[in-house]
């Protein structure tokens, strides 16, 4: 990005911010949003870019507390790909899984791994009540098997979600002249050598 196209960004940023709830009169925010309007239209950005922009890329490590990989391993790949990040993982004392992506995107990152922990937990106390579970020859076979294949279908889940976003995603890219923030995602990961 070049230093002209800061500075843009940077102007439409602080017209941005000139709102009545920060002190602005009512023909300063409207004159504001005008001055907005144009430059976003004289140099062919979206608001989504201009915030884009000024989010800074970060590593998440979220460390399981153990050596071995839990549940969620196999989804790990699949969750990486819905948030648009690059994922990892990092074997030391204990092993972490770690992401590296825009800091919005890495809070989607711990909230479903969260989430999908947590379901795997819940599923799994209810699926060692079941007789397959107390007939199994192998109680830990039967826990690995259940945790792969419930994160295995997480997985697919997710894929199936964003392909549909994606597809949502190049139609309005085509509607709007380029301004997707997917697009936007992609292209800035790039730029940290995360192709």
């Amino acid at each position: 990005m070049t230093d002209i196209q800061s500075k843009i960004k940077a102007r439409i940023r602080a017209l941005s911010a000139k709102t009545i709830k920060n002190g602005c009169t009512e023909e300063e925010a409207l004159a504001a949003m005008s001055m907005v309007g144009k430059l976003l239209s004289q140099y062919n950005l979206s608001m989504n870019e201009v915030e884009l922009r000024d989010e800074v890329c970060d590593t998440l490590k979220i460390d399981i507390g153990s050596k071995v990989r839990n549940g969620v391993y196999y989804a790990l790949s699949d969750i990486a790909g819905f948030t648009d990040c690059k994922v990892w993982t990092n074997r030391g004392a204990t092993l972490k899984y770690c992401f590296f992506g825009q800091e919005s995107d890495l809070l989607m990152v711990k909230y479903l791994y969260d989430i999908i922990l947590a379901a795997m937990a819940t599923e799994l106390a209810k699926f060692k009540k079941t007789v397959e579970y107390k007939i199994a020859f192998s109680k830990k076979g039967a826990t690995s098997s259940f945790t792969t294949g419930m994160a295995m279908r997480i997985g697919r889940r997710l894929n199936e979600m964003k392909a549909q976003m994606n597809g949502w995603c190049q139609a309005h890219f085509l509607e709007n002249k380029g301004n997707c923030i997917v697009e936007r995602t992609h292209n800035l990961l790039k730029e940290y050598g995360c192709d």
